[in-house]
């Protein structure tokens, strides 16, 4: 499993000729540091006395995030084997075009699964960007300069995606969600 990697092995992965772990992968983990540095402003705003009246808030937010963390951590992995298969597939010519649809769909779910979380936990930047120990601004700022990266990766690899296909339906409604986060993730 690629998510149990050194950093130093991930690296080294990341940059053979390998297809997979890619930018998808990258975007996965991206979105699972950005939580990790939110977890480390959120752990020194809990532990200063000056701001023990957001202490309640910061602890629930924590415990919100900490789950979306480790689903980031295990897309990593799915992204990682969604492209893979593809690419194998790909190489043997074994896509024929009744099934290349579906195969475009199994490259996208791992973005698309990254997405509806960033989604879901944007709430929870824009509580803590109210709350948070100001000693730890920048940090709180690259927790969110990753968690748009990571969106931004990840819709630039759906878009990929979806110009291949031609089920408009799909599409149409994937592109409709990412345009909704879009103008919810300028929120933060």
């Amino acid at each position: 499993m690629i998510s149990g990697y050194s950093i130093k092995k991930f690296i080294k992965e990341l940059g053979s000729r390998n297809p997979s772990p890619g930018g998808g992968s990258v975007s996965a983990l991206t979105a699972a540091l950005s939580l990790a540095l939110l977890s480390m402003v959120l752990h020194f705003t809990i532990s200063n006395k000056k701001y023990a009246k957001h202490q309640k808030q910061a602890r629930r937010i924590l415990s919100k995030i900490m789950s979306y963390q480790k689903e980031f951590i295990g897309l990593v992995d799915v992204d990682a084997h969604a492209y893979a298969h593809f690419a194998e597939l790909f190489k043997k010519r074994k896509i024929c075009k009744i099934n290349l649809e579906e195969e475009y769909k199994n490259i996208i779910a791992p973005q698309f699964k990254i997405c509806q979380n960033i989604f879901s936990i944007i709430p929870f930047f824009i509580q803590a960007k109210k709350i948070y120990n100001k000693n730890m601004r920048s940090d709180f700022d690259i927790s969110i300069l990753l968690l748009k990266t990571s969106f931004y990766s990840a819709n630039l690899t759906i878009k990929c995606s979806l110009s291949y296909m031609h089920d408009r339906c799909y599409t149409s409604r994937v592109e409709k969600f990412i345009r909704k986060i879009n103008k919810t993730i300028n929120q933060i």
